[in-house]
């Protein structure tokens, strides 16, 4: 009886949990709304929009001390990009990520390779690290006041493009 009752346990905690699951299971670009000012946030917190010295560790804390972003986290990327170009990546010049999990189905990655630079930093300011990369950039694509526009950026982990462009699907 104990037996019976433990299965009937765990088959109802999986089928809860399974439900959990559901909503993510056909994501697509831009099928969920953003809160306001997530794209806002996002371009402020990684598309460089200054001209600086990009090899000066002086020049970095001081583009990071000017946009309160000190601490913000131990590695911060940024994307030397035009933004037009980053806002594109969500739209015909994107492609959705080969075989990511069904949480990342509203990823789309640049069909081009872009410049990034990784830096360390401290709540102070202080940076340890600075590395300059080039390769393909990976958002998360969502509806922004209308707009298929990106929220957060992924770090590239040698993630494929498929063939299906991050076109979203008409919205409203």
């Amino acid at each position: 009886m104990k037996s019976i009752l433990l299965t009937v346990i765990i088959i109802s905690v999986a089928l809860v949990h399974q439900g959990r699951g559901a909503p993510h299971a056909h994501l697509q670009p831009c099928q969920e709304p953003a809160t306001p000012g997530a794209y806002n946030t996002f371009a402020r917190r990684h598309i460089i929009t200054e001209t600086f010295d990009r090899n000066s560790l002086q020049e970095w804390a001081r583009y990071l001390r000017n946009n309160n972003l000190c601490g913000r986290v131990p590695t911060q990327s940024f994307i030397d990009a035009e933004e037009a170009d980053v806002r594109r990546i969500c739209s015909y010049s994107g492609r959705r990520v080969n075989n990511a999990p069904q949480a990342q189905g509203d990823f789309c990655m640049s069909n081009a390779i872009m410049r990034l630079y990784d830096v360390d930093s401290d709540k102070r300011c202080n940076i340890w690290r600075l590395a300059a990369v080039n390769h393909y950039v990976i958002v998360r694509c969502a509806q922004v006041d209308g707009t298929c526009l990106p929220i957060h950026f992924e770090r590239f982990r040698n993630q494929k493009p498929s063939k299906t462009p991050c076109t979203p699907r008409r919205i409203g």
